[in-house]
Order: structure tokens, then C-alpha cells, then sequence
């Protein structure tokens, strides 16, 4: 795997609640410490944890404290999109990428997740999203544009975590 020897990393959104389902919060404090790897994050991501609603307070605050004992660093995001970016917490980017993405997401958010894909492929060395059709597409526009990163889905994220003895057996 190339990206083994990275720095930088990105989860999507829901590999929080990945991490929270699966008991796993210091083993991956425990795998970035010892791979000295920083974990990104964007206002994006936050947002979304944000936004979920009050009916389900406590997973929206179980997720905010594991995003806290993780120490993300803060990043702004790689492109401005309108009714999604933060003043401050966002610089332009690559319109023609942002927007090519944005074509393949038809569903809710398609821009929010324009900007953290974008992000993540311009700033991080590796990306872990659970989505498999998200994951195809993003697959084939980082082939189609020669970008340099790894991609991977949770249960790839586990079994690296586990060659990497961040995660043995108890």
C-alpha cells in the first residue's frame, strides 16, 4: 500500500460512528501516535455531527468527545462552495474537481461532501469513507486525475490498524 508511510489522514463522517459503534477511540489514538500520523478534519465534518438532531442528543455528544479525544487538526477546506463554506475556514480550490464530484453525489449533500473529498485528496495521504458506491466513484476521479492518495473503507482501516499492531487481540 503506498500510503503506508503517510502523515495526514481524513475520515469521512461516518467513520465516526464507526469508530463509536466499535469500541475503538484509543485504538486509533494509539495508531496515529504511533504511525506519527495527523488526523484532518474540516468545519464540514463538525458541522454534520452538529447538525444531528436533538432526538439523538446523546450519539451527537458521544461523537463530539470522541472527535475531541482524537485531537483533529482543524483545516480549511479546499474550495468555497455558497450556503456550505464558513468564512475563515475555507480557500478556494479546484472548481473543475469540486464540481466533478458534486456531479456523482446526487443525493443530500453533494456539496458538503464535494468539499470534504476535495479537501481530503488535496491535503491528506489517506481517506476513509464506508460508503462502497461513494468509494467506487471516488476511486475513478482519483484515477482520471492522477491524484495521490489512498482510499480505503472501514474494514480496510481495521485490517491496516491491525498490521500495524494498533489493534491486537485482548
Amino acid at each position: 500500500m503506498e500510503a503506508v508511510n503517510s502523515k495526514k489522514i481524513m475520515f469521512d463522517t461516518n467513520i465516526f460512528d464507526l469508530i463509536l459503534e466499535n469500541n475503538l477511540t484509543e485504538k486509533v489514538i494509539q495508531f496515529l501516535r504511533k504511525e506519527k500520523m495527523q488526523l484532518l478534519i474540516t468545519h464540514v465534518q463538525l458541522d454534520e455531527v452538529s447538525a444531528i438532531p436533538d432526538n439523538k442528543r446523546e450519539k451527537r455528544e458521544k461523537l463530539s468527545k470522541i472527535i475531541k479525544k482524537l485531537n483533529p487538526r482543524l483545516i480549511a477546506t479546499t474550495g468555497v462552495i455558497v450556503g456550505e463554506s464558513r468564512v475563515g475556514r475555507s480557500s478556494f480550490g479546484p472548481k473543475e474537481l469540486i464540481e466533478k464530484i458534486r456531479k456523482y453525489k446526487k443525493e443530500s449533500n453533494p456539496s458538503r461532501d464535494s468539499l470534504i473529498y476535495t479537501t481530503a485528496f488535496l491535503k491528506s495521504n489517506i481517506f476513509v469513507s464506508n460508503d462502497k458506491v461513494r468509494n467506487k466513484i471516488l476511486q475513478k476521479i482519483v484515477k482520471e486525475n492522477d491524484i495521490k492518495i489512498c482510499i480505503l473503507n472501514f474494514e480496510g482501516f481495521k485490517n491496516w490498524l491491525c498490521k500495524r499492531r494498533a489493534l491486537e487481540e485482548e
